[in-house]
Protein backbone atom coordinates (compact mmCIF):
# COMPACT_ATOMS: atom_id res chain seq x y z
CA UNK A 1 0.00 0.00 0.00
CA UNK A 2 0.73 3.69 0.19
CA UNK A 3 2.35 3.31 3.33
CA UNK A 4 5.42 1.00 1.78
CA UNK A 5 8.76 3.63 0.86
CA UNK A 6 12.12 2.77 -1.13
CA UNK A 7 13.26 1.73 2.48
CA UNK A 8 11.07 -1.57 2.24
CA UNK A 9 13.17 -3.69 0.19
CA UNK A 10 12.42 -7.26 -1.02
CA UNK A 11 16.01 -8.68 -1.83
CA UNK A 12 17.94 -11.81 -3.58
CA UNK A 13 15.01 -14.20 -3.72
CA UNK A 14 13.70 -16.77 -6.10
CA UNK A 15 10.21 -16.69 -6.67
CA UNK A 16 8.50 -18.98 -9.20
CA UNK A 17 4.68 -18.65 -9.56
CA UNK A 18 2.26 -20.24 -11.95
CA UNK A 19 0.36 -16.88 -11.35
CA UNK A 20 2.00 -13.44 -10.34
CA UNK A 21 5.45 -13.21 -9.31
CA UNK A 22 5.03 -9.61 -7.60
CA UNK A 23 2.32 -7.21 -7.24
CA UNK A 24 2.50 -4.01 -5.91
CA UNK A 25 -0.62 -1.35 -5.56
CA UNK A 26 0.28 2.00 -4.73
CA UNK A 27 3.37 1.85 -2.86
CA UNK A 28 7.43 2.11 -3.55
CA UNK A 29 8.81 -1.04 -2.67
CA UNK A 30 12.83 -1.41 -3.61
CA UNK A 31 12.94 -4.91 -5.41
CA UNK A 32 16.76 -5.68 -5.93
CA UNK A 33 18.52 -9.16 -7.36
CA UNK A 34 15.48 -11.19 -7.47
CA UNK A 35 14.75 -13.95 -9.61
CA UNK A 36 11.19 -13.77 -10.71
CA UNK A 37 9.50 -16.98 -13.20
CA UNK A 38 5.96 -16.45 -13.10
CA UNK A 39 2.56 -16.11 -15.63
CA UNK A 40 3.15 -12.53 -14.95
CA UNK A 41 6.09 -11.31 -13.68
CA UNK A 42 5.68 -8.22 -11.65
CA UNK A 43 2.78 -5.90 -11.40
CA UNK A 44 2.79 -1.89 -9.80
CA UNK A 45 -0.36 0.19 -10.33
CA UNK A 46 -2.46 2.36 -8.42
CA UNK A 47 -2.22 5.85 -6.74
CA UNK A 48 1.30 6.65 -5.71
CA UNK A 49 2.98 3.56 -7.52
CA UNK A 50 6.91 4.35 -7.70
CA UNK A 51 8.63 1.08 -6.95
CA UNK A 52 12.72 0.73 -7.58
CA UNK A 53 13.51 -2.68 -9.55
CA UNK A 54 16.99 -3.33 -10.14
CA UNK A 55 19.25 -6.19 -11.01
CA UNK A 56 16.50 -8.53 -11.65
CA UNK A 57 15.89 -11.44 -13.58
CA UNK A 58 12.26 -11.89 -14.81
CA UNK A 59 10.62 -14.13 -16.97
CA UNK A 60 7.36 -14.77 -17.95
CA UNK A 61 4.70 -16.57 -20.51
CA UNK A 62 2.75 -13.03 -20.31
CA UNK A 63 3.59 -9.49 -19.19
CA UNK A 64 7.12 -9.59 -17.60
CA UNK A 65 6.77 -6.32 -15.56
CA UNK A 66 4.36 -3.75 -15.92
CA UNK A 67 4.46 -0.27 -14.31
CA UNK A 68 1.80 2.10 -14.01
CA UNK A 69 2.31 5.78 -12.55
CA UNK A 70 6.28 6.49 -11.51
CA UNK A 71 9.37 4.14 -11.36
CA UNK A 72 12.35 2.74 -12.13
CA UNK A 73 13.01 -0.27 -13.79
CA UNK A 74 16.94 -0.60 -14.54
CA UNK A 75 19.68 -3.41 -14.87
CA UNK A 76 17.68 -6.13 -15.17
CA UNK A 77 17.25 -8.94 -18.10
CA UNK A 78 13.31 -9.35 -18.23
CA UNK A 79 11.86 -12.01 -20.97
CA UNK A 80 7.84 -12.20 -21.59
CA UNK A 81 5.25 -10.81 -24.26
CA UNK A 82 5.26 -8.21 -24.00
CA UNK A 83 8.28 -8.30 -22.10
CA UNK A 84 7.61 -4.39 -20.29
CA UNK A 85 4.56 -1.98 -20.16
CA UNK A 86 4.97 1.48 -18.96
CA UNK A 87 2.02 4.08 -18.51
CA UNK A 88 3.30 6.73 -16.80
CA UNK A 89 7.06 8.72 -16.06
CA UNK A 90 8.70 5.49 -15.53
CA UNK A 91 12.55 5.38 -15.98
CA UNK A 92 13.85 1.80 -18.23
CA UNK A 93 17.17 2.01 -18.05
CA UNK A 94 20.15 -0.21 -18.90
CA UNK A 95 18.47 -3.36 -19.23
CA UNK A 96 18.68 -6.60 -21.43
CA UNK A 97 14.24 -6.57 -22.76
CA UNK A 98 13.44 -9.79 -25.12
CA UNK A 99 9.92 -10.09 -26.64
CA UNK A 100 8.88 -13.75 -26.46
CA UNK A 101 5.61 -12.18 -27.92
CA UNK A 102 4.02 -9.15 -28.53
CA UNK A 103 6.92 -6.58 -28.12
CA UNK A 104 9.58 -5.74 -25.99
CA UNK A 105 8.59 -2.59 -24.52
CA UNK A 106 4.72 -1.09 -25.28
CA UNK A 107 4.32 2.38 -24.06
CA UNK A 108 0.84 3.64 -23.46
CA UNK A 109 0.91 6.98 -22.22
CA UNK A 110 2.94 9.68 -20.20
CA UNK A 111 6.36 10.54 -20.80
CA UNK A 112 8.61 7.33 -19.87
CA UNK A 113 12.33 7.70 -20.63
CA UNK A 114 13.97 4.60 -22.46
CA UNK A 115 17.15 4.92 -21.59
CA UNK A 116 20.52 2.50 -22.47
CA UNK A 117 18.78 -0.53 -23.28
CA UNK A 118 19.38 -3.71 -25.21
CA UNK A 119 16.11 -4.66 -26.75
CA UNK A 120 15.96 -8.36 -28.76
CA UNK A 121 19.48 -9.31 -29.28
CA UNK A 122 19.22 -12.68 -28.92
CA UNK A 123 17.38 -14.00 -31.52
CA UNK A 124 17.01 -17.54 -29.48
CA UNK A 125 15.10 -15.63 -27.03
CA UNK A 126 12.99 -13.37 -29.75
CA UNK A 127 8.94 -14.81 -30.84
CA UNK A 128 6.87 -12.97 -33.19
CA UNK A 129 3.58 -11.50 -32.96
CA UNK A 130 -0.27 -11.20 -34.22
CA UNK A 131 -0.69 -7.98 -35.13
CA UNK A 132 1.01 -5.62 -37.15
CA UNK A 133 4.63 -4.49 -37.15
CA UNK A 134 6.62 -6.73 -34.57
CA UNK A 135 8.72 -4.44 -32.78
CA UNK A 136 11.21 -3.81 -30.07
CA UNK A 137 9.23 -0.74 -28.87
CA UNK A 138 5.82 0.29 -29.48
CA UNK A 139 3.93 3.72 -28.70
CA UNK A 140 0.43 3.80 -28.48
CA UNK A 141 0.38 7.27 -26.43
CA UNK A 142 2.26 9.56 -24.44
CA UNK A 143 5.76 11.61 -24.95
CA UNK A 144 8.35 8.73 -24.01
CA UNK A 145 11.95 10.07 -25.02
CA UNK A 146 13.79 6.65 -26.91
CA UNK A 147 17.64 8.07 -26.51
CA UNK A 148 21.01 5.86 -26.66
CA UNK A 149 19.45 2.14 -27.20
CA UNK A 150 19.95 -0.77 -29.24
CA UNK A 151 16.81 -2.44 -30.32
CA UNK A 152 16.15 -5.22 -33.06
CA UNK A 153 12.70 -5.47 -34.78
CA UNK A 154 11.16 -9.29 -33.91
CA UNK A 155 10.79 -10.86 -37.35
CA UNK A 156 8.33 -12.35 -39.55
CA UNK A 157 6.61 -10.81 -42.47
CA UNK A 158 6.52 -7.15 -41.08
CA UNK A 159 9.26 -5.91 -38.21
CA UNK A 160 10.29 -2.74 -36.59
CA UNK A 161 12.32 -1.62 -34.02
CA UNK A 162 9.73 0.84 -33.06
CA UNK A 163 6.68 1.02 -33.95
CA UNK A 164 4.04 4.41 -33.18
CA UNK A 165 0.20 3.60 -33.59
CA UNK A 166 -2.62 6.55 -33.52
CA UNK A 167 -5.08 5.20 -32.15
CA UNK A 168 -7.70 5.93 -29.06
CA UNK A 169 -4.91 7.06 -26.70
CA UNK A 170 -2.72 10.53 -27.97
CA UNK A 171 0.85 10.01 -29.37
CA UNK A 172 2.40 13.15 -28.17
CA UNK A 173 5.48 14.04 -28.97
CA UNK A 174 7.96 11.10 -28.98
CA UNK A 175 11.59 11.53 -29.36
CA UNK A 176 13.71 9.07 -30.73
CA UNK A 177 17.17 9.93 -30.68
CA UNK A 178 20.83 8.25 -30.95
CA UNK A 179 19.62 4.54 -31.28
CA UNK A 180 20.79 1.95 -33.26
CA UNK A 181 17.95 0.52 -34.40
CA UNK A 182 17.78 -2.97 -36.21
CA UNK A 183 14.57 -2.99 -38.60
CA UNK A 184 14.59 -7.52 -37.16
CA UNK A 185 15.91 -9.75 -35.46
CA UNK A 186 14.77 -13.22 -37.14
CA UNK A 187 15.18 -12.92 -40.92
CA UNK A 188 11.55 -12.62 -43.01
CA UNK A 189 11.20 -14.21 -46.57
CA UNK A 190 11.86 -12.04 -49.56
CA UNK A 191 8.08 -10.30 -49.09
CA UNK A 192 8.80 -9.24 -45.64
CA UNK A 193 8.89 -5.50 -44.88
CA UNK A 194 10.62 -3.74 -41.98
CA UNK A 195 11.75 -0.77 -40.80
CA UNK A 196 13.78 1.33 -38.29
CA UNK A 197 10.76 3.48 -37.49
CA UNK A 198 6.70 2.91 -38.54
CA UNK A 199 3.10 4.74 -37.85
CA UNK A 200 0.20 3.85 -38.39
CA UNK A 201 -2.88 6.54 -38.00
CA UNK A 202 -6.23 4.95 -37.59
CA UNK A 203 -7.62 8.42 -36.38
CA UNK A 204 -6.82 11.53 -38.88
CA UNK A 205 -3.93 13.69 -39.59
CA UNK A 206 -1.04 12.45 -37.22
CA UNK A 207 2.11 14.04 -36.57
CA UNK A 208 4.39 12.75 -33.75
CA UNK A 209 7.96 14.13 -32.55
CA UNK A 210 11.70 13.42 -33.75
CA UNK A 211 13.38 11.16 -35.46
CA UNK A 212 17.36 12.01 -35.45
CA UNK A 213 20.51 11.02 -35.09
CA UNK A 214 20.01 7.50 -35.15
CA UNK A 215 21.68 4.64 -37.01
CA UNK A 216 19.18 2.35 -38.98
CA UNK A 217 20.46 -1.19 -39.92
CA UNK A 218 18.31 -3.27 -42.70
CA UNK A 219 17.33 -6.35 -43.02
CA UNK A 220 19.07 -9.77 -45.09
CA UNK A 221 15.45 -10.31 -46.81
CA UNK A 222 12.79 -8.29 -47.82
CA UNK A 223 12.32 -4.58 -48.46
CA UNK A 224 13.72 -2.61 -45.78
CA UNK A 225 12.84 1.84 -44.87
CA UNK A 226 14.37 3.65 -42.28
CA UNK A 227 11.06 5.64 -41.70
CA UNK A 228 7.79 3.61 -43.08
CA UNK A 229 4.28 5.14 -43.00
CA UNK A 230 1.55 2.65 -42.87
CA UNK A 231 -1.26 2.59 -45.10
CA UNK A 232 -4.59 3.68 -43.36
CA UNK A 233 -7.86 4.73 -44.43
CA UNK A 234 -8.38 7.73 -47.09
CA UNK A 235 -7.66 11.23 -45.10
CA UNK A 236 -4.88 9.41 -42.39
CA UNK A 237 -1.95 10.33 -41.92
CA UNK A 238 1.03 9.95 -39.67
CA UNK A 239 4.94 11.83 -39.89
CA UNK A 240 7.63 13.15 -37.69
CA UNK A 241 7.52 16.63 -36.98
CA UNK A 242 11.60 16.57 -37.33
CA UNK A 243 13.52 14.00 -40.06
CA UNK A 244 17.23 14.48 -39.75
CA UNK A 245 20.83 13.27 -39.44
CA UNK A 246 20.04 9.37 -39.42
CA UNK A 247 22.41 7.34 -40.56
CA UNK A 248 21.06 4.96 -43.04
CA UNK A 249 21.46 1.38 -44.19
CA UNK A 250 18.63 0.17 -45.74
CA UNK A 251 16.71 -0.39 -49.07
CA UNK A 252 14.74 2.43 -48.89
CA UNK A 253 14.47 5.92 -46.74
CA UNK A 254 11.60 6.95 -46.57
CA UNK A 255 8.10 5.67 -47.49
CA UNK A 256 5.01 7.81 -47.09
CA UNK A 257 1.22 6.48 -47.70
CA UNK A 258 -0.19 9.08 -49.77
CA UNK A 259 -4.45 9.25 -49.85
Amino acid sequence: GSTITRATVLSDMVIVSTAEGIAIRSGALTVRTTDVSAQQGITAWGAGTNPLIEGCVVTAAWTGISIEGEGVLRESDVEGGPAVTVRGAVLVEDNLIHATSDVGISIWEGSPEILANVINEDASRVGTCSWGFCSGVDIWGGSPQILNNVIYGMGGEWSAAVSIVHGELVVERPNIHSNTLYVSRVAGTGASRSAGVTCTSFFGLATFGELRNNIIVGAANGTSFGYYEDDGDPGTTCRPVLLENNLLDVDHAVRLWTT
